[in-house]
């Protein structure tokens, strides 16, 4: 057999390998769970296919001339040879990734969660869900007795509920894998025990989709068990609610997909992927109404992808409606008698959540530090009965109302600054956005009736801001006042004579992993040289050699690196520490500048001329 023979089975041979590794590598993808963000997932079959391609060409060349010292040797014989390599290697490589992989069971092709029951001891009289600690389920998959890989899963302490007289409490986390044992732990423990081995097949069936006895329990003959937890459970094909909760006339059931950390939620956050089917008397909520993509398109909206209550509105849920194939606006659902009124209310939005318009400091600080868990009936964002602004909207919640407003295209307004507080005869919102005449931060007094917004420049150094972001109605109602206007409504205008409220700096905090960093400012260099002088002398503070820039430099305080830096583009002094530090001592520093702030010592080192004392 000839060499050019040779090297054309290679070439067939390397392009059937090429394909198959393509193939193996597609099932890997979903094997695996390879993520297709920024084209991860096709950069992995493309370079698996490649590796294919070389190793065919390898493989057929090697075979062919094998093939051709044998006594009758042929083309045919050579592909045949090279092509069954090519396949029990494939076959091999392909059956081993699959036996490695976590691929999760299913039934009916469709994966599955396993729903928990948690039962409370006899001996708890008290409530689960008054516990400070609220634990979660985690599934751990076992390689003998060594737990290899694991899932969390919620489990609902506010539906804990009395059943013979032991509480119960429901739960469920994800059938990720059909590898090896199962155990299901209870994080933190409340009790012992808090973990059990659980008699669950690789591959449930329809026996697994009924309740199980509860466990642990004693062998026949043996002695009671000691009073301690015990749990039941069963599987659940996914598009199935594992949840139900009624509220009022409404029932709501969750049908989730998933549970995952939720960074906006802090370190022990866990949000659900849900939707969410609310029935009324039994009777499932179906709302007609605009497409969110062609607001010409009348749509069926049969579920939700997010739910909250208003307790201040009684019967009445806020929903973002959606269907199989789109995700929908905002709708205002109320109950009247034997049946639903539903409100458009605004375009939908990722979370289901709305800025509280008040004046009062208090409930704005409570409503600014809330963040409303992901894929859960949301009964805290609307719970104070009040005025919400959504965009071109504002929903009144005592009684439940909408009012809708034009949104005009010269509003530039801040997204991560709350409304500051409403007029009193309610007839205007006040914001914070941007003022391009004369290139400042300013306050926007919309009139919800007619959309109508005029600008209020911010002067910085007089208000004392030195972030917009950290502004609340205690500072609006310092600096401003509502006096009578020409047209016999009310105006928002400066106070003429008031005494300066004590600079503060701003804390900056991160939720999810407890980041500090903390900015003074609007400020420049007179005020980096008092921090670091204050650091020095107030704190221990001394000086590394490594410089980051000419405008920061590194400080040891008390052991700890701590970093100072002249920000002169958004004109402020920042204190800041590494990341995955213990960022405590950012918190101390600010709490210690700021009591330093309020004596007035450095008041005349804030600025906004990015030119002073440079």
């Amino acid at each position: 057999m000839s060499w050019p023979a040779s090297i054309f089975v290679a070439l067939l041979t390397a392009v059937v390998a090429c394909v198959f590794a393509g193939v193996v590598a597609l099932l890997c993808v979903d094997w695996y769970r390879i993520s297709s963000f920024e084209g991860k997932s096709g950069y992995y079959v493309v370079g698996i296919a490649l590796v294919g391609l070389v190793a065919g060409f390898v493989i057929g060349l090697a075979a062919s001339r094998i093939v051709a010292g044998t006594l009758q040797p042929s083309f045919l014989k050579s592909l045949g040879a090279s092509l069954l390599v090519v396949l029990v290697v494939a076959g091999v490589i392909g059956g081993t990734a699959r036996l490695m992989a976590d691929v999760p069971p299913k039934i009916a092709g469709e994966e599955l969660l396993l729903a928990v029951e948690i039962r409370w001891p006899a001996s708890q009289t008290k409530s689960p869900a008054t516990d400070t600690v609220a634990p979660r389920l985690r599934l751990r998959a076992l390689a003998g007795n060594v737990a290899r890989i694991d899932k969390e899963g919620p489990l609902w302490m506010e539906d804990a509920h009395l059943v013979d007289g032991r509480w119960v409490v429901p739960g469920a986390v994800e059938v990720f894998t059909s590898r090896g044992g199962r155990m299901l732990e209870i994080d933190p423990a409340p009790g012992k025990p808090n973990a059990f081995l659980l008699p669950l097949p690789a591959y449930p069936g329809k026996r697994q989709l009924e309740w199980s006895e509860w466990m642990p329990r004693a062998r026949p003959g043996a002695p009671p068990l000691p009073d301690g937890m015990t749990l039941r459970f069963k599987v659940l094909p996914r598009s199935q609610p594992v949840r139900t909760q009624t509220f009022g006339p409404f029932e709501i059931a969750t049908v989730a997909e998933s549970f995952y950390p939720d960074a906006l939620m802090g370190v022990h956050g866990l949000a659900t992927s849900a939707t969410f089917r609310v029935t009324y008397r039994g009777a499932p909520v179906v709302i007609e109404g605009r497409s969110a993509a062609d607001s010409t398109t009348r749509v069926k909206y049969d579920r939700a992808d997010a739910v909250a209550l208003l307790p201040g509105a009684p019967d009445a849920l806020l929903v973002r409606a959606t269907s199989s194939e789109e995700a929908g606006p905002f709708y205002l659902i109320v109950a009247e008698g034997d049946h639903v009124r539903s409100e458009y209310v605004a375009p939908g939005a990722l979370r289901l959540e709305a800025p509280l318009v008040t004046n009062d400091v208090a409930k704005f600080r409570q409503a600014r530090d809330h963040s409303p868990p992901t894929g859960t009936v949301d009964a805290m964002t609307y719970a104070q009965p009040g005025d919400f602004l959504f965009e071109g909207a504002l929903l009144s919640t005592q009684p439940p109302a909408v009012l809708h407003f034009g949104v005009t295209t010269d509003q530039r307004l801040n997204p991560n600054v709350r409304p500051l507080g409403i007029s009193p005869d309610r007839h205007h919102v006040v914001r914070v956005g941007y003022d391009e005449d004369h290139r400042t931060d300013a306050l926007v007094v919309t009139d919800p009736r007619s959309g109508e917004s005029t600008y209020l420049p911010i002067d910085a150094v007089h208000t004392r801001v030195s972030q917009v972001s950290a502004l609340d109605p205690e500072w609006l109602q310092h600096y401003y006042a509502w006096t009578p206007s020409a047209s016999g409504g009310l105006r928002l205008e400066p106070r003429a004579s008031v005494t300066p409220l004590p600079w503060r700096g701003a804390l900056n905090a991160t939720s999810r992993d407890g980041y500090r960093e903390y900015e003074v400012g609007p400020a420049g260099k007179a005020m980096f040289d008092a921090m670091a002088a204050f650091l020095t002398t107030e704190m221990g503070a001394t000086r590394t050699a490594e410089d980051l820039t000419a405008s920061g430099f590194q400080m040891h305080v008390n052991g700890q690196v701590v970093h100072l830096f002249d920000n002169d583009s958004e004109h402020h002094v920042s204190i800041y520490m590494d990341f995955d530090t213990d960022t405590r001592l950012v918190a101390t520093i600010a709490e210690r500048f700021d009591a330093a702030l309020a004596t007035g010592k450095y008041d005349a080192l804030f600025t906004t001329d990015s030119t002073a004392t440079r």
